[in-house]
């Protein structure tokens, strides 16, 4: 079984504590532990579904014949916290983050 990061560990930025981060801001904190595991579940579903259907373009073009004259160019997000921290997206763009530094 795959691990969520726990939250507040020390020495993170402000935004992911509960008392004025992202899990308060969002209303997380009433979130059970496998609730956030649940999600990391999920997304990482997400994430072999997508190279699952990588592999399967990259074989139709393979065995096509077209593999030697194609170029393929990939481009990702970074993904969201998934689970972990306690976290379930990236939100900083919703308020100041300079509120939240040390």
């Amino acid at each position: 079984m795959s691990t969520c990061a726990p939250p507040n560990i020390e020495g993170k930025p402000r935004y992911h504590g509960f008392q004025s981060g992202i899990p308060k801001y969002r209303n997380l904190t009433y979130l059970e532990e496998d609730v956030f595991y649940e999600v990391q579940r999920s997304y990482l579903t997400m994430v072999a579904y997508t190279d699952w259907l990588f592999g399967r373009l990259l074989s139709g073009i393979t065995d096509s014949g077209l593999g030697d004259r194609t170029a393929i160019f990939a481009s990702s997000d970074h993904g969201d916290f998934g689970g972990d921290y306690h976290l379930v997206s990236f939100v900083f763009c919703l308020f100041n983050v300079q509120d939240f530094q040390n």
